[in-house]
């Protein structure tokens, strides 16, 4: 019996919260992010909350793992 093997990827990526005090830097006209809250979209959090659902109940003989990247002072 061949044994296939399912890679699953879940790709997120923090973006300004809109609803937040937001600063322009007055010479550059860019946004100051290191002063600017962070949230995840609401497509992001339901890809999180699926892989951390098949992280809680893996199917038999299946192994999940996660990797984070790029992303400090975050857990998940």
């Amino acid at each position: 019996m061949e044994v296939r093997k399912l890679i699953i990827v879940v790709s997120i990526k923090l973006l300004p919260d809109a609803n937040a005090d937001q600063r322009v830097d007055s010479v550059t006209k860019r946004l100051v992010r290191r002063v600017v809250e962070t949230v995840f979209t609401a497509i992001d959090e339901l890809a999180i909350e699926a892989v951390l659902r098949l992280e809680e109940k893996p199917a038999e003989d299946s192994t999940v793992s996660r990797a984070l990247r790029g992303i400090t002072g975050t857990t998940l």
